[in-house]
């Protein structure tokens, strides 16, 4: 049987928009980013298949909005 090595973590932040209320987390092992409520630790999306590990994520200050960055320079 096969196992999921799971995602090692290169990247992490807080969202700044609404103080906290969420954060993201992102990195190599299925090249993806996952999404998280703080009040709760639970996961409510994630994003799967970029073409490289994630290497950074951050939040706009003023907007629910991120940037991604992956190993090939994408954002």
């Amino acid at each position: 049987m096969g196992r999921n090595p799971g995602c090692s973590v290169y990247a992490a932040q807080f969202s700044k928009h609404d103080n906290g209320k969420t954060f993201v987390i992102g990195g190599k092992g299925g090249d993806e980013a996952h999404f998280y409520r703080t009040a709760t630790f639970s996961k409510f999306a994630e994003l799967t298949n970029f073409s490289r590990a994630v290497y950074s994520v951050d939040y706009c200050e003023q907007q629910h909005k991120l940037a991604i960055g992956i190993g090939n320079g994408e954002i």
